[in-house]
């Protein structure tokens, strides 16, 4: 076998991107621009790990499949807010414009090409660079920057269309991701678990929202005051999240991955490394090897400064394409190495882990 064949075999991890996500035009200004994506793109270049990740495009997501969470009527308006070709406002923060419609389409088709290809041994995980985001859009409204909720519809297309009974969300962006838990706050097939800033947009994420009817306990919401940082958020990683993950035994990991909780991000108070997002990630990468077989989506939220964004997008690629370090156990975590951490966070911690108790073995 040709060497470069031989080195195409052994790549793992998919990139699922189209030069379409460019055409979502916001205001001038806007956060959430079409750089965004580009700055990611020259940074894996820069990286050298471009030619170490198999690339793949996605295809238009049918609205029947957007239809699994999103009305009907909310789909409808958004196709004809974007056929009246100029920039118009869901709400103050979130902008549709002629192309809109058919970038968020491809957004969720991302999501569903990443899913496929790990269906059918293509890749073993995936990261899909898509735009507009997606976690706050709600069953029948975008905001937040947010039109079609992307993770949200892969997760209900794996359990309905792929056989994936059980899915789990992990959501690490400075915001927390109201649309997701909205769409399955009464469910017990998705685990949803939410890292985020509290107070902060969209207000929404307090530790006592945990679900309602049979699907409480199945919502995790661990808010983190201004100035967390990597110590709280990897504690939380391996003291709650993980042996949270491996009781419920997903056979899908979807991670909605936003990069505003970057100390460098302009529109969060977090204080969060490059670095941290090359552990999470690798640990994430872990518990889809030991559950469910290495599926794990990488699917791209948030992170509005652009060095910031591409290094931490970057490390999370890094900790994806490296072979998995196999440290976690069903039923059972093997200790590893934790950060230093003050007394106020690990009491913190230690709170929330106490009160997830009377859901989980933790």
């Amino acid at each position: 076998m040709p060497e470069a064949d031989s080195e195409r075999a052994r790549v793992l991890t998919e990139v699922i991107y189209d030069e379409i996500f460019l055409s979502h035009q916001t205001t001038p200004g806007h956060p959430e621009n079409s750089k965004r994506l580009e700055a990611i793109l020259e940074g894996i270049t820069t990286s050298g790990l471009k030619d170490k990740l198999l690339w793949a495009r996605p295809s238009e997501a049918d609205v029947e499949v957007i239809a699994l969470v999103h009305s009907q009527e909310y789909i409808a308006k958004v196709a004809s807010l974007s056929a009246a070709k100029k920039l118009v406002h869901l709400d103050p923060d979130t902008v549709v414009s002629e192309k809109t419609f058919q970038c968020a389409r491809y957004a969720v088709g991302g999501v569903l090409q990443g899913l496929q290809d790990m269906a059918n041994g293509r890749c073993e995980n995936g990261f899909a660079l898509v735009r507009p985001p997606g976690h706050h859009a709600r069953k029948a409204s975008g905001m937040g920057f947010c039109i079609f909720n992307n993770a949200a519809v892969g997760a209900e297309y794996a359990i309905r269309e792929m056989g994936w009974k059980q899915v789990v969300i992990i959501d690490w962006d400075a915001h927390h991701g109201n649309g997701v838990q909205e769409i399955f706050y009464d469910r017990d097939d998705v685990l949803y678990i939410s890292l985020h800033q509290y107070p902060h947009y969209p207000g929404t994420g307090y530790f006592t929202e945990v679900g309602e009817g049979r699907g409480e306990g199945f919502t995790i919401n661990l808010p983190f005051g201004p100035g967390s940082g990597d110590s709280e958020y990897l504690l939380a990683l391996e003291k709650i999240i993980l042996p949270i993950a491996t009781q419920f035994d997903p056979q899908l990991v979807l991670v909605c991955a936003g990069y505003d909780g970057h100390r460098d991000d302009p529109l969060s108070a977090l204080d969060l490394s490059t670095d941290v997002f090359n552990k999470m990630a690798g640990r994430v990468k872990d518990l889809a090897q030991i559950c469910c077989e290495g599926r794990l989506l990488v699917v791209l939220e948030g992170g509005y400064g652009l060095d910031s964004l591409s290094d931490s997008v970057v490390a999370t690629l890094r900790a994806l394409v490296e072979p998995a370090t196999d440290t976690l156990k069903k039923g059972k975590k093997e200790p590893s190495e934790l950060p230093e951490a003050s007394s106020s966070s690990e009491e913190m911690v230690e709170k929330l882990k106490n009160y997830f108790a009377r859901y989980w073995k933790i």
